[in-house]
Formats: structure tokens, sequence, C-alpha cells
């Protein structure tokens, strides 16, 4: 897998200028949401001094557009415009249009090269690099997609002034799960985050670089890469079951929660501490305390965990030995599943963590 290059935002932009000066004679798409437009198109456009007005494609905002449909949607668009392979792609906007986006993108008349702008936290040290598209398929999370670099990381930090309290959590929750898996020093560093504080670029560079070294050993999810999963299996259930239910949920917060119920899996299977596991709820309790686990059913959780694509042989879990120290492919008996949900929903919310 190539490598991907992540240009900055700054008083500078002579690499991203240069790149597009290579798609001078071509055709720019932008695809972006009506919020995202608004916000950031017109910043976007002034740093990159596009010659010709781009082509742009505006979709719905949220996961659930996140689907077959807006695909064909785009890839309609595209052959109305008559958009070749050679042309350029730009997804600007959050996880979800990176997801959509560079899937549309990878198999429109075989593939166009596609950059990602990524405007969310979350999207940024996460969504945006590494390589992996999705659509969510029959209200389940991310059951098609492949694997498609982009051309380049365009990040500009100025974006996420942009956002509401929420976005800036949802993508605080990935910026925790990078540092449990990977740099306690990092952890540390969001822990004396106050709530709805925009994290610094460097703590943003920190999680990238995270990803980038595991990506760099195990592109293809095949072992290292599932490190990247923790709290994953279960926020990609939850997520499953409010589609389903007509409510979706962002996935940052669903993230929020499943940090939590697979520390506490940690403790009883990994040896993560009792200590450890407080100040992970403390951490997790202070920006998402308007969460809560009591409406979740267990049954209904148990089944659409089992669709998670790690799962094959049963349900598998990243889980933390310490902060900063993982171990992947671990399966899970149910009644552990059930005996973490129970726990979850008693002590989540209270005080005190029962030393169970």
């Amino acid at each position: 897998m190539k490598e991907t290059r992540i240009f900055f935002g700054g008083v500078d932009n002579s690499e991203l200028l240069e790149f597009l000066d290579g798609f001078t004679d071509r055709k720019i798409v932008i695809l972006s949401d009506k919020k995202v437009r608004e916000n950031c198109l017109d910043k976007f456009s002034a740093i990159c001094q596009f010659k010709t007005s781009p082509i742009v494609i505006e979709i719905g905002q949220g996961d659930s557009e996140k689907t077959i449909k807006s695909a064909e949607y785009i890839w309609s668009e595209l052959l109305k415009n008559k958009v070749s392979h050679n042309d350029l792609f730009i997804n600007l906007g959050g996880g979800m249009i990176s997801d959509l986006g560079a899937f549309t993108a990878s198999v429109y008349k075989r593939g166009m090269p596609f950059v990602n702008v990524p405007t969310t936290l979350l999207a940024m040290v996460d969504a945006a690099y590494g390589g992996k598209t999705a659509l969510n398929f029959g209200a389940i999370k991310n059951q098609i997609g492949n694997y498609a670099i982009p051309e380049l990381i365009f990040i500009e930090h100025d974006f996420l002034k942009t956002l509401d309290p929420i976005e800036l959590k949802c993508g605080l929750a990935e910026m925790i799960k990078s540092s449990l898996i990977a740099d306690k020093k990092l952890f540390v560093e969001l822990s004396d985050l106050n709530n709805g504080q925009v994290p610094t670029l460097g703590s943003i560079k920190g999680c990238l670089k995270i990803k980038q070294s595991i990506v760099k050993q195990d592109p293809y999810e095949k072992g290292e890469r599932k490190a990247l999963n923790f709290g994953h299996t279960f926020a990609h259930a939850l997520e499953s079951i409010r589609l389903q239910s007509g409510s979706s949920m962002k996935h940052g917060e669903a993230v929020a929660l499943g940090i939590f119920y697979e520390s506490y899996i940690s403790s009883k299977k990994m040896g993560f501490s009792h200590l450890e596991l407080i100040k992970v709820r403390d951490i997790i309790y202070r920006h998402y305390s308007h969460l809560n686990f009591e409406d979740i059913d267990f049954d209904r959780l148990l089944e659409l965990m089992i669709y998670d694509k790690k799962n094959d042989l049963g349900i598998n879990f990243t889980l933390l030995k310490s902060i900063g120290e993982y171990k992947i492919d671990n399966y899970i008996e149910d009644q552990v599943l059930k005996d973490t949900l129970m726990f979850c929903k008693e002590n989540f919310n209270g005080q005190l963590i029962a030393n169970k």
C-alpha cells in the first residue's frame, strides 16, 4: 500500500498548490454536505486558488447517508458532468464524507484519484487516513467497502472552529482510543482537556503518527491494525442498533461508550488495573455524561457484534494490558459480555466504580 502524503494548512500551502497544478486542465469535483459547504468551502477554495470553478456535489448529513443510494447519486452526477477517471475527486467533510466519497471515487470508471480534506476532528485523526472506505448496508454499519488510498490528505486546523461541541467530542473519542492503545503521555495530555476544548495540532499529529505506524505494519488489517478497533466492536453494534431504530448515533459517541465497555473487559481478561479503569471512566464521563448504557438490549447487541468484520471465529476484541499497551485477537465468551454490559449500566454514571 502506497504511503499517503499529509499536508497541514498554514502560511505556506505550496505543496498543496503544486499538487493541484497537475490537474490544471482537468475537472475537479468536491463532495460535501450542506453544513460543510457553508462553513468551509469558501476558505478551502481560497487556499486552493482554483483556476476554474469546481463541480460541487452536495449530499445530506449524517451516517444514514452512507449508503448505496447516495453512491448512485454521486455516480449519476459524475456522469452528468462528463467526469473522467483522470479528473480529481475531493472529499471535503467529516468521516461519513471520506468513507462514502473514497468508495465512490475508487470504483468510478475503475478508479479516479481522490483527496481527503477532513473538516471534523474525527476525520482528521482517524477516518481520512488509512485507506478504508465504507458504506452501511441493510442498516448494518460498514458492510460494503474496499481499500483505496488518497493521493493526499490536507488538514486545516482552523476548520475545527466551525464544529459544534458534539462534533469535537466525537473526534476526541478517537483520540482517547489512540492514546489508550499506544501513548500513555498523550492520554495524560488529553485527560487535562476541559469539556469542549479544541485539541492542539500537536496532539492531532500525535494521533496520526500512531495510526501511520500501525497501518504501515499492517495495511490490510490482518494483524496489528486490529488494535485501532479498540472500542469499536461494541460501538459498531450500538450504531447498527440505532440505525435500525431510525435514530442514528454519532460514531464518536458510540466509540466513547465502547472504550469504557471494552476497558472493563480488559480488566477482567487482561489484568488492566482498577485504577486505570477509573481513569478511563473519568475521562469518558467528563466529556460524555449525556450518554448512558440504559436502553441497550444485550441480545440485540450480541447479534450485531457478530457482523463485525473481525469476527470470523467468534466475537473478537482488542483489549488493554495497561494504558499504552494492547493485545489483539481476544475472543470473549457471551457471559462476560453480558456481565460487562450490566457493569457499565451500574457504574458509568456513578461516583465510584465497584472493584468487581
